[in-house]
């Protein structure tokens, strides 16, 4: 009798996870076309848009290739968006954010997102594939749209890092000097999984992308960083 309970529960909490999934798929869709519109485009989708929408979404990410195709929200606080969702309703899936302390001047943008666990390709859980040499030659590249500005990023460094050492490095970190931002560098080039041969300058702009990797414990995270292309890089 225990067993078939607990396949009874374990059954309505894949079909309850099933269906949060498609309902946030069907509302990244409705906010897709207005947030990766160009900005005079922008401001009339939003005008038509439905009345609630959620002021919180800045922006929208997509790495080619993966599930990875979100908006990006930005709160008060790095805490509600790990449980509510872009419509501010709660959920287990969080919501994809930039970093509640993020503004247009920071070199470094920070976004979080769940690792769904195995299985899974919802929010980051893909991100764990770059602990793989060959996703990564597949999955270089980060599309970024920020106020009808498509931005593309290449990655340039993957990292597992145990929160507990944030006094020794801040993966964080958003403003450097030229000398802060070289050691940051030279720390994340020496702990990189692997050598991305990507060239990375003081000035450029990066956005970090973080999330879970439990497998290695609960304080470890699986950090991404990549650089914004200039001119002479893009397509490359």
């Amino acid at each position: 009798v225990i067993t078939v309970c607990i396949g009874i529960v374990t059954a309505i909490l894949i079909i309850l996870q099933f269906d949060i999934s498609v309902k946030n798929q069907v509302s990244y869709e409705e906010n897709q076309a207005v947030y990766t519109a160009k900005p005079y485009e922008q401001k009339k989708e939003k005008e038509n848009f439905q009345e609630n929408a959620n002021s919180d979404i800045c922006s929208w990410i997509t790495i080619p290739g993966t599930n990875i195709n979100y908006p990006v929200c930005q709160g008060t606080d790095n805490e509600y968006y790990l449980t509510h969702d872009v419509n501010g309703n709660e959920n287990i899936y969080g919501a994809i954010f930039l970093d509640y302390q993020s503004n247009q001047e920071d070199l470094n943008k920070v976004i979080y997102g769940h690792n769904m666990g195995a299985g899974s390709d919802e929010m980051f859980s893909s991100l764990i594939s770059y602990e793989n040499s060959e996703w990564y030659s597949e999955h270089r590249i980060i599309q970024y749209v920020d106020n009808g500005d498509k931005q593309a990023y290449k990655i340039f460094a993957v990292m597992n890092f145990d929160i507990n050492n944030l006094s020794e490095f801040d993966y964080m970190q958003r403003n450097f000097d030229s000398q802060t931002f070289e050691e940051w560098l030279l720390y994340i080039k020496k702990h990189s999984l692997y050598n991305y041969d990507v060239d990375v300058k003081y000035g450029d702009e990066l956005i970090t992308l973080s999330t879970c990797n439990r497998k290695l414990g609960e304080d470890n995270r699986l950090v991404v960083f990549s650089v914004k292309e200039r001119g002479e890089d893009e397509g490359k």
